[in-house]
């Protein structure tokens, strides 16, 4: 096993400690007190502590070092802050809360670099996606919306 390894990890920001991470770290040799530190102080920068963030680890086989990328949270999460509870169990009979375009919007601004569409209208549309699978309202005219942003692109 010579090179690295891709190690991929749901943690709450700020809150790493050896006892919630160091099941996974340590079957790869990480120092944990290192990993904690330095991930804490990271996702502080852009989170309130206790938000989920996604971490993406390069561990080197050889000497154990490891390079981190610290990501946005998941859209479910960002959605989930919004409306003020989890999703629901039965999402296409019971709705939970109702997302609007701004709120939309405010989610594709902190998710731009992660998310797969080239244009506004497709990251939207993915965001609101994952919010009626989560038994959310959504309530945008998608075909104004495209209209605006056909319009923008002539001009």
């Amino acid at each position: 096993m010579a090179g690295f390894q891709i190690v991929k990890l749901q943690v709450e920001a700020g809150k790493a400690n050896p006892g919630n991470v160091g099941s996974i770290l340590g079957q790869y040799g990480v120092n944990m007190r290192d990993f904690c530190v330095q991930f804490n102080e990271r996702s502080l920068k852009n989170e309130s502590e206790g938000t989920l963030v996604r971490v993406v680890l390069k561990i080197n086989s050889k000497d154990r070092s490891f390079h981190m990328d610290v990501f946005a949270p998941p859209v479910a999460v960002l959605i989930k802050d919004v409306i003020g509870c989890k999703g629901s169990g039965e999402p296409n009979k019971t709705k939970v809360g109702k997302l609007s375009l701004a709120d939309m919007r405010k989610i594709v601004e902190k998710k731009k670099l992660e998310l797969t569409g080239a244009e506004e209208v497709a990251m939207l549309k993915t965001v609101a996606g994952t919010a009626r699978s989560m038994g959310v309202e959504v309530d945008v005219d998608w075909s104004e919306l495209k209209t605006k942003a056909e319009s923008n692109d002539g001009e």
